[in-house]
C-alpha cells in the first residue's frame, strides 16, 4: 500500500516493468536480425533467370557441343532364370561442364547405382524398345538424385548386348 492508503503501481515498479519489456524486445529483435543477416545470407538465391543465364554462358563457351561422361563398359548378370548377361556402354549427357566435374567425382557411386538397376532387371524388362527407354529413365533419375550441382540431360547406350 501507498502512504496514502491506496494500493497500486509505484514509479519504481513501472520503471522496472518498462525495462524488462525493453530488454525482451531487444533480445527478440537481436535474434531476428542475427537470423536474417547471418544465417539467411548463406542461402544463395536461385532464380530461373540466373540459371538460364549460366546455362547460356556455358553453351557459348563450349559452342553447343554436348558434355558427355562415358563410363567403362558394364557386364552385369540380369535377374531371373535362365541366367543372362548384359554388356553395355553408357554415356551421360550433362547439362553443363560444372555438372560434368561433379559427375566425374561421383563415378564410383554412379556405377554402383547403374549396376544395382541392371541387376534388378529381367531379360523381359529390357528386350523391347519401351523397356530400354524405361531403363534410361531409371538411370537418369538415379543419377540426378546423386548429383547436387549437376543434371543429367540424356542417357545413351553406345553398346547393348544381352547373352
Amino acid at each position: 500500500m501507498n502512504p496514502d492508503g491506496k494500493s497500486g503501481l509505484t514509479l519504481q515498479k513501472i520503471l522496472l516493468l518498462v525495462l524488462i519489456a525493453l530488454n525482451v524486445v531487444t533480445m527478440i529483435g537481436g535474434g531476428i536480425s542475427i537470423y536474417y543477416f547471418k544465417i539467411g545470407e548463406k542461402r544463395p538465391s536461385i532464380t530461373e533467370e540466373k540459371e538460364r543465364a549460366d546455362l547460356m554462358e556455358d553453351r557459348e563457351l563450349r559452342g553447343d557441343k554436348p558434355v558427355l561422361l562415358t563410363f567403362d563398359p558394364f557386364t552385369i548378370n540380369l535377374d531371373g532364370r535362365p541366367r543372362k548377361l548384359v554388356r553395355t556402354t553408357i554415356q551421360l549427357e550433362m547439362l553443363s561442364e560444372t555438372g560434368y566435374e561433379e559427375a566425374v567425382d561421383l563415378t564410383p557411386l554412379e556405377r554402383d547405382q547403374i549396376v544395382r538397376i541392371l541387376n534388378s532387371k529381367k531379360y523381359e524388362d529390357i528386350e523391347t524398345i519401351q523397356g530400354k527407354l524405361f531403363l534410361k529413365d531409371q538411370i537418369m533419375t538415379a543419377m540426378n538424385s546423386l548429383l547436387h550441382k549437376a543434371s543429367v540431360k540424356e542417357v545413351y547406350f553406345n553398346e547393348f548386348v544381352v547373352q
